[in-house]
């Protein structure tokens, strides 16, 4: 008996297929340093297969979700110097997450009048 149960729990489990095989960002890397005074940020991400039509790739700063696109590049702007964390999802178009990446940790670097460059 508890090898029937044990051999139906594949099948329920494979019914509920997930839709993407992957999903990771590729761009900034893991402890990249960004460089950019006004906070710009790249985040690529790498989908596979491709995005279906009405998902969005939702990218989390901090934890929070701060912008989507249909696409694989999307632009974060106004990011404040520091340690950061990304993680991307994929969201159907009722919200539902489909597929998380995993965090990436950057650094955003940006100049500062406090700290001239020095001559030698």
């Amino acid at each position: 008996m508890t090898l029937a149960f044990l051999l139906a729990v594949p099948a329920i489990g494979s019914a509920q297929a997930a839709v993407y095989d992957t999903l990771s960002i590729v761009a900034p890397t893991q402890n990249e340093t960004v460089h950019d005074n006004r906070g710009d940020v790249a985040v690529v991400v790498s989908v596979s297969p491709k995005l279906r039509a009405g998902d969005r790739v939702a990218v989390l700063l901090d934890g929070e979700r701060v912008a989507s696109a249909a696409g694989d590049t999307i632009a974060l702007s106004g990011v404040d110097r520091g340690t950061h964390t990304l993680r991307a999802q994929i969201v159907s178009p009722n919200g539902t997450v489909l597929s998380a990446s995993d965090p990436v940790a950057f650094y955003m670097w940006q100049a500062s009048r406090l700290f001239p460059n020095r001559r030698h």
